[in-house]
């Protein structure tokens, strides 16, 4: 079953941790959420911080409006937070 947001989240940066490893220190690493609906696991993705730039990306709208809004209501978020294009 579903172990869990936070024990599954760290499953995929466990998954991920090698390929990041390769990148460059002079560049920076990205992270794509696919289908983040609310962005649950983008969220626990940076604030991580093991990724220079998170991406939280969805077919629906209001998914993104949801995850828009999580983020901007964290504040843990919403000082890294920036518009499209930007950080989270």
């Amino acid at each position: 079953g579903f172990p869990g947001p936070d024990a599954e989240s760290q499953m995929a940066m466990d998954y991920f941790a090698p390929v990041v490893a390769r990148v460059p220190s002079n560049e920076t690493s990205v992270m794509v959420d696919m289908s983040c609906a609310t962005g649950l696991f983008t969220r626990r993705f940076a604030l991580s911080e093991k990724y220079g730039r998170v991406l939280g990306c969805d077919y629906s709208p209001s998914m993104l409006t949801e995850a828009r809004r999580r983020i901007d209501s964290d504040p843990r978020l919403s000082r890294k937070r920036g518009r499209r294009g930007s950080n989270v």
